[in-house]
């Protein structure tokens, strides 16, 4: 009973921190160059299984994270700096993405901290990636 109940406990913790008020208010914002469409319904269409999470620094800095596996028709046009060669290998290979936001003092503003993406499979594997911010944007909130 004492296990079950741990992991009750666990799965409520995980849940309340996914729904946190700076994962709200990142989630709820806009990109300014898109003001019709929510950044969490962006990386909700772009991502299978994108999961929400916040952290602190040891300086108090508050990060909101977003992970998911990249969908396939988004990987080839969003890949910063990739050569040939390396997108053919792309092709077949799944993309764990990272998208981070930090949080500002006022607590209802934020900063985009950049986005990341992990290669999980394939001939690149465990290779890490910096995607163009501009053309992540672009990409996913049309």
């Amino acid at each position: 009973m004492k296990v079950i109940g741990l992991f009750l406990l666990g799965v409520l913790t995980l849940f309340v921190a996914g729904c946190s008020k700076n994962v709200s208010a990142v989630k709820g914002a806009s990109h300014p160059g898109y003001p019709t469409v929510k950044i969490g319904d962006a990386y909700q269409a772009a991502m299978n299984g994108a999961s929400w999470s916040e952290t602190k620094t040891e300086k108090g800095q508050i990060i909101v994270q977003v992970k998911g596996e990249l969908k396939e028709k988004y990987r080839d046009s969003i890949v910063k700096n990739t050569s040939p060669k390396d997108m053919e290998s792309l092709k077949n290979s799944k993309l764990s993405v990272t998208a981070k936001f930090t949080m500002r003092a006022d607590g209802k503003s934020f900063d985009f901290g950049g986005v990341t993406a992990d290669i999980q499979d394939g001939p690149l594997k465990g290779k890490d990636m910096t995607l163009n911010v501009d053309r992540w944007y672009y990409t996913i909130m049309e």
